[in-house]
């Protein structure tokens, strides 16, 4: 960055002989890494901040380089000033990304409660009435992503999608944000009238020809009813796809079938949320699911749902796997760890005059593995392990991981190991025998804030051999509901709210003298 010495700007330093191009493209390749990493803080100052302030010549490129302008939230009532702003700097055609939160904070502003599902639905049709006013519709929309308290919402953004025109876009995120979804809120939803079209009967769509380019689709207590429970698929053509249940699981022939109509797959995300128990239904044939590279599973008591699903995807260039239990032990998960070991499940026994087949992996080319919210299973892990030679990254809890030190032959091409808590003189143990063994980890991934108390390098003598690298513990649950920590980004800007009597006059002033050429005297 420009080095700013008495509130001047020297125009010599060496970021600011850069071609435009290049600068622009630095901003770039700022602003999408603050998505990835946004701050949990009141406010904070984001790229587009400081590049229109630190100097004239970085406001200058920063104005004139629209796809700095496309990614805006509206997560705060009108009149959204600063949306307004970003998409004049974006221009008239540039694909946008935008982020909708009806959450507590916009809300109680507006005197709504979080269970008025009703007032929730008017208002999300007024921020698609703002975005279609401000030629920012469905028909720029390259991103969208909504979360709301009330699904009812979200099935309205859903039918904004129904416009009969091919739409451009590409990712799909859609969130009911609440800690307990009640069944009867899920029934009641799922009753909702928006959900069919001019013709009873026949539900919304958001397949090909509508949505040829869509890709990503990431799904959170949106009623599986709503997505599963349909004569013809909601979406095809994905490549991700993340479906996290509320109460209602719908059968499994219904959910293979949404999975055959995307084969396409490379990651895939399913969670039985808070979902017990339930008839699942036939069980269906397999579905081959041949680019999947990254699967997830997690599950809270529907156990027998978890193991179904184990067995109906089949994925043999897998390189990913999570697997979550619920907080207890059961057969049902033992057989989902058996059966992910060897192929089989234990009630499989070969017939006394056959020639037994060998037990394998159903992962075979698995190279990253996290169980680290599978509990208990001691011995269950060790044969998971045992049968995974490929791995090279673990995430494991530290109740689950002495068995690395006791059985350093585990896991011979283990680089990486990722615990998300730890005991010092069990890591240590571990670490030890590994590398005593001759199968040395590289590099350890502790929390936050663990490094100073345990002082790995020091107290374990193999400073030569293990990377310490801390990592922020942000473990969010699907769940998560409006943390007062979660920033609103820009619409919560410290410089917006703090410095300047409006959004406006913050990022005013965007007229700059192509004529000009002493950048040296202009500090915004």
């Amino acid at each position: 960055m420009c080095e700013v010495p008495q509130g001047r700007v020297q125009s010599s330093s060496g970021i600011n002989r850069l071609p435009p191009e290049l600068l622009s493209h630095i901003f770039l390749l700022g602003e999408e890494s603050e998505r990835i990493t946004r701050p949990r803080v009141d406010w904070y100052h984001t790229v587009q901040d400081i590049a229109t302030q630190v100097c004239g010549y970085w406001r200058h490129v920063a104005i004139g380089s629209p796809e700095l302008w496309t990614h805006f939230h509206i997560t705060r009532p009108p009149p959204h000033r600063l949306a307004i702003l970003y998409l004049a700097r974006a221009g008239p055609t540039t694909l946008l990304d935008v982020t909708i939160e009806l959450r507590s904070r916009y809300l109680k502003t507006l005197g709504i409660s979080v269970v008025d599902w009703s007032q929730q639905v008017t208002r999300i049709g007024m921020v698609l009435e703002f975005l279609a006013i401000h030629n920012a519709g469905p028909h720029r929309w390259k991103s969208l992503s909504v979360a709301t308290k009330q699904p009812e919402p979200l099935l309205e953004v859903i039918s904004s999608l129904n416009v009969g025109s091919v739409l451009p876009l590409q990712n799909l995120s859609l969130a009911w944000k609440t800690p307990y979804p009640l069944p009867s809120e899920e029934d009641r939803c799922v009753s909702y009238s928006h959900l069919f079209d001019d013709s009873p009967g026949h539900l919304f769509e958001l397949s090909r020809p509508t949505t040829p380019h869509l890709r990503r689709v990431d799904f959170t207590l949106v009623p599986w009813v709503f997505i599963l429970d349909r004569p013809s698929p909601l979406f095809t053509g994905l490549t991700h796809l993340s479906l996290i249940a509320a109460i209602r699981l719908c059968g499994l022939p219904k959910l293979r079938n949404l999975l055959a109509a995307n084969s396409q797959l490379e990651s895939l995300e399913l969670s039985s949320g808070d979902a017990e128990d339930q008839e699942l239904g036939d069980e269906p044939p397999p579905v081959q699911l041949s680019s999947l590279r990254s699967l997830s599973m997690m599950n809270s008591s529907c156990e027998a749902w978890m193991l179904a699903i184990v067995k109906m995807i089949e994925a043999p260039g897998l390189q990913n796997l999570t697997l979550a239990t619920g907080g207890y032990e059961s057969r049902t998960y033992s057989n989902v760890l058996k059966y992910v070991s060897t192929g089989k499940l234990p009630s499989q026994q070969t017939p006394i005059n056959d020639t037994p087949s060998a037990d394998k992996p159903i992962y075979p080319s698995l190279r990253e593995l996290d169980v680290s919210r599978v509990i208990d299973f001691e011995d269950e892990i060790v044969d998971l392990l045992a049968s995974l030679s490929t791995i090279t990254r673990l995430t494991i809890d530290i109740g689950q991981a002495p068995c690395l030190g006791r059985a350093p032959w585990l896991l011979p091409k283990l680089i990486f190991l990722k615990l998300p808590s730890l005991v010092s003189e069990y890591l240590a143990s571990i670490l030890r025998n590994r590398a005593e063994a001759g199968f040395p980890v590289k590099v350890v991934e502790v929390p936050v804030g663990w490094q100073d108390r345990i002082q790995l390098q020091d107290s374990l003598g193999l400073s030569d051999l293990v990377t310490v690298v801390e990592y922020d513990e942000d473990y969010l649950d699907p769940h998560d509901y409006d943390g007062d920590h979660e920033s609103d980004e820009w619409e919560a800007s410290g410089i917006a709210d703090a410095e300047f009597e409006s959004e406006v006059e913050w990022m005013g002033g965007a007229e700059f003298d192509p004529y000009e050429t002493d950048f040296s005297d202009d500090f915004w």
